[in-house]
């Protein structure tokens, strides 16, 4: 609640703004009341949500951590403040500014030890990227280049290797799509290239006993195949 001294009309605006739905004016006014009551963890925790609403993830962060210093316990702003930089990571990510993604990652492990390991999340952002819909070629693209980044961090993890061979042939099969389409040209020696990675990729996971042995590998030794089989077609 409110301490005592609190300028009334400055809680009717925010709470009226917040009413209407407009967080920026909200934010306004949320800001000149902690001047004169800076221990209210309401006050910054309503901050925090109104640019947490508004887009603003840096700021939104800065005041929810505000309200963890003045309670640690706070199981609420703790869950607000991981989320926030997973979203961070997710964006830095997708940016390819791996540098600023690691200083999200080392935030957000303070936060939550038991995160994977980073090439464990580039992974699974990679993954969530290219399954998205609809599919787009920068989509296929951005996840390709996440992979790459991941192998580098662990390059002898053949699951890694197999998403790369997998982003290989939906850029192939999305190019193909575009070309048919007439909205992108599309050689057969781009075909050829995009495909002969997909190949090296699939046989470079399958080195791993394990993972040959997987249901997932015994369906890379299938598209492994399937590639050799297209790549003589379009070769002759």
């Amino acid at each position: 609640c409110l301490k005592e001294g609190t300028p009334l009309s400055w809680v009717g605006d925010t709470y009226r703004s917040m009413f209407i739905e407009n967080y920026q004016l909200a934010a306004l006014a949320y800001e000149k009341i902690p001047q004169k009551d800076p221990k209210n963890t309401e006050l910054w925790w309503g901050l925090g949500t109104c640019y947490y609403t508004l887009g603003d993830l840096n700021k939104a962060y800065h005041y929810y951590h505000k309200v963890l210093k003045l309670d640690p316990g706070s199981e609420h702003t703790q869950d607000y403040l991981r989320l926030i930089q997973e979203q961070l990571l997710s964006q830095a990510v997708q940016e390819n500014n791996f540098r600023q993604a690691k200083g999200h990652y080392k935030l957000l492990k303070k936060l939550q030890p038991q995160t994977p390991p980073f090439a464990d999340m580039l992974r699974m952002l990679g993954s969530r990227l290219a399954e998205e819909r609809p599919q787009t070629l920068e989509n296929y693209h951005t996840a390709l280049t996440i992979f790459t980044k991941a192998h580098e961090l662990d390059q002898n993890d053949p699951a890694t290797l197999n998403l790369i061979a997998d982003t290989y042939c939906s850029i192939a099969g999305m190019r193909t799509m575009l070309l048919q389409e007439k909205e992108m040209a599309f050689t057969p020696q781009e075909y050829i290239e995009l495909m002969s990675q997909a190949r090296y990729f699939y046989a470079s996971a399958l080195q791993s006993d394990n993972f040959r042995s997987s249901p997932a590998g015994q369906e890379s030794v299938r598209k492994l195949q399937a590639i050799y089989e297209d790549l003589k077609q379009v070769s002759r």
